[in-house]
C-alpha cells in the first residue's frame, strides 16, 4: 500500500540478523521495535527454506521458482530499508513512496493486528513491487463503488474488515502488487513441497483477497486461469 509521508527524517543502523548464519542486508530506522525486527528476519527465514516442485508461468515470469532463494532475490534486489510509522488508517500495514524508493515503511497496524506469519510475508512482497519505481510503482487504485471480491462481498481490509470503497486498496493491473501475492500465494497452495496444512489455508485466504481486488474479470482471469494450468 501507498501513502504519502511528511516530515520524516531518516537515520538508519545496521541490523545484523541471522537467517542460516548469514546477515539480513537490510537497514532498519531506530524506531522500529525490536519485535518487529525480530518478527521480519524470522519470516525472511521462513522464506528462505521454502521448496518447491514447480512454478505457473505467470510466477516464473514475474519472481521465479517456487523457491527461497528466488523469494529472497525478489524481495532483497527492491528493498532495502525498513521504517516504522504510526499508521493512518486502519487498513494499510506497510507501504513504500518516492523519494525513498527502497524503504518499506511498516505500521502500527502489524503490532495492533498481530497477522500470522504468511500475512506479514505477503505484505512485504505487495510492497516490493511498489519498490519498482522507474515503471511507476504499480500504484493502485481506488475502489469503485460496487466493487466485490471473489465472494461477491464489498472489497475490504483483510484484518480490518473496513470497506475499501474510494480507498486506493484496488489494481487495474494484473502485474501489480496484488497480481504477485494472489500468484506467489497460489503457487505455495500447489508446489511449495514443504509448507505445512496452517501456511497452505493462510495461503488460499491471501490468494483470494489479492485476487478480489483485481478490477475486472479479465484480470482475475488473468491471475485464476495461470494457476489452474
Amino acid at each position: 500500500m501507498q501513502k504519502r509521508l511528511v516530515g520524516f527524517l531518516w537515520v538508519v543502523t545496521f541490523f545484523v540478523g541471522a537467517i542460516a548464519g548469514a546477515e539480513v542486508p537490510l537497514l532498519f530506522d531506530p524506531r522500529v521495535p525490536l519485535s518487529v525486527r525480530q518478527d521480519l528476519v524470522a519470516d525472511l527465514g521462513f522464506v528462505q527454506g521454502i521448496q518447491g516442485s514447480g512454478q505457473t508461468p505467470r510466477h516464473s515470469r514475474l519472481i521465479g521458482k517456487v523457491s527461497g532463494s528466488d523469494y529472497l532475490l525478489f524481495f532483497y534486489t527492491r528493498i532495502r530499508n525498513v521504517a516504522y510509522v504510526a499508521a493512518r488508517d486502519d487498513v494499510t500495514m506497510a507501504y513504500v513512496q518516492a523519494p525513498y524508493y527502497n524503504t518499506m515503511w511498516l505500521t502500527t497496524n502489524l503490532t495492533r493486528y498481530q497477522p500470522p506469519q504468511l500475512y506479514r510475508v505477503n505484505y512485504y512482497w505487495h510492497e516490493s513491487r511498489h519498490s519498482e519505481w522507474p515503471v511507476g510503482g504499480w500504484q493502485h487504485t481506488v475502489c469503485p463503488p460496487g466493487a466485490k471480491d471473489l465472494k461477491g462481498e464489498t472489497v475490504h481490509g483483510l484484518l480490518s474488515q473496513k470497506s475499501l470503497i474510494g480507498f486506493p486498496g484496488c489494481d487495474s493491473s494484473a502485474d501489480g502488487a496484488y497480481g504477485v501475492t494472489a500468484t506467489m500465494m497460489g503457487n505455495l497452495i500447489r508446489f511449495c513441497t514443504n509448507c505445512n496444512e496452517k501456511t497452505k489455508a493462510d495461503a488460499e485466504v491471501l490468494r483470494d483477497d489479492s485476487a478480489g481486488r483485481l478490477l475486472g474479470e479479465s484480470l482475475r482471469r488473468a491471475v485464476l486461469d495461470d494457476l489452474a494450468q
